[in-house]
């Protein structure tokens, strides 16, 4: 019971409950969302550039990041694509894992999302689940930042000093636990006890 309460506290908290705060879910996962994009549009615009400041991130294949359960849950519903894989009104299983790729086809640079719902699970592909990417394999990177949008914040800091939200206070202090610790192109969550 007690379990059950503290996933609705969480749910609301974190702006996925129902109705679902855009506004808290750009806070809550859309800084590590914006981080992904931002990553994957610099690898491509560096891909024929021989530049310096390009180098670092032409020969990288991989990044990654460790997150909790609750960078991983938000994440997963600006995606949309929660109701999908997650159990109904649960979040993330410790060990679960996203996994978003950049693939390079010949319609031009394009973006697969993977889901592992927890350990000795296989990666499933999620992208047809991807608001804005439905019923797709892959779905294009332009696509992908588009419907991206507006669930990345402009100025982090600026977006979430305290107000209040569907008349829940938020605060950047709140804000900060969850905003660099998360995810990339792969993703772990961790359980807290």
């Amino acid at each position: 019971m007690l379990q059950i309460l503290a996933y609705k506290a969480n749910a609301y908290i974190y702006g996925i409950a129902k109705p679902y705060s855009k506004e808290m879910l750009r806070l809550r996962g859309g800084s590590i969302l914006k981080e992904i994009v931002q990553r994957m549009n610099y690898k491509v615009s560096c891909s024929s550039s021989l530049s310096a400041d390009c180098h670092w991130i032409n020969s990288l294949k991989y990044y990654a990041y460790s997150a909790h359960d609750t960078t991983v849950g938000p994440l997963l519903y600006t995606l949309g694509a929660q109701d999908k894989v997650l159990p109904r009104g649960q979040y993330p299983d410790y060990a679960s894992a996203v996994a978003v790729e950049l693939w390079s086809t010949e319609s031009g640079p394009s973006v697969k999302v993977l889901y592992r719902s927890g350990p000795g699970q296989d990666f499933i592909t999620i992208t047809q689940f991807v608001e804005g990417c439905e019923n797709m394999d892959m779905c294009s990177l332009q696509q992908f930042n588009q419907r991206s949008e507006p669930f990345m914040p402009k100025n982090i800091a600026e977006e979430c000093q305290a107000k209040r939200v569907n008349n829940t206070k938020i605060s950047c202090a709140e804000m900060k636990r969850g905003e660099k610790s998360a995810f990339g192109n792969f993703i772990m969550p961790h359980k807290s006890h």
